[in-house]
């Protein structure tokens, strides 16, 4: 059974087993994306920036920290394992493509949620790919859930990186058409019904990222 992404506090956790169904979408992340290259200029993975809506934060950091104190990284380690548990089912929901071929992941590494003084969480993680390739021409990276239950927006200032990257490399990042009429309503009639608009219907509000190398 589908479970909602993140949903893994203990509460959660403890009945993982059963399909829950909320509105769409019902969790929102603002999404960085560093592209990291290895010393033979290819890419070799991305690390993840995801910021967690106010209420989804307020969620996750329930009962932990110590009276006025945020929860330290330390103190949300056993949370940020649990999720990176929970993405793995969901490949990331990230997708990458070369060439019209989709990319495979290796297993990620480095996971760590912290506390803003905004009281946002975010969750940092590095994801490799199976096998280093180059950009030339051009790769697409997509973050998305295509059940929408999670609305992933790239952030407006610096949503994308490049790190180690060769001269000339460059990315770009082209935000989703308006949804069509039908669509709208579509995803309208979900809201209200508490069910999933559609499969692959987060592609459709997907950011396109362009890497390329000359």
């Amino acid at each position: 059974m589908r479970l909602i992404l993140f949903i893994c506090v203990a509460l959660i956790v403890q009945i993982c087993g059963v399909r829950v169904v909320f509105a769409h979408p019902h969790v929102w992340v603002t999404a960085r994306a560093i592209v990291l290259f290895n010393a033979q200029g290819q890419v070799a993975g991305f690390r993840h920036i995801w910021t967690f809506d106010e209420m989804y934060s307020a969620f996750q950091i329930q009962g932990l920290g110590t009276g006025d104190k945020l929860p330290t990284r330390a103190q949300l380690a056993p949370l940020a394992q649990t999720n990176m548990e929970s993405l793995a089912d969901f490949g990331f929901f990230t997708f990458v493509k070369l060439g019209g071929k989709q990319l495979e992941f290796a297993s990620p590494h480095d996971a760590h949620l912290d506390v803003g003084a905004d009281k946002l969480v975010t969750l940092t993680y590095d994801l490799p790919l199976r096998e280093p390739v180059s950009a030339r021409p051009a790769m697409t990276l997509q973050v998305y859930d295509p059940e929408f239950f999670v609305q992933f927006d790239f952030a407006e200032t610096d949503p994308v990186t490049l790190a180690g990257a060769p001269p000339g490399c460059s990315s770009s990042a082209s935000k989703p058409k308006p949804l069509e009429a039908d669509e709208s309503k579509k995803l309208s009639e979900a809201f209200f019904a508490n069910q999933s608009p559609g499969s692959n219907f987060g592609i459709k509000l997907a950011t396109r990222v362009i890497i390329a190398c000359p």
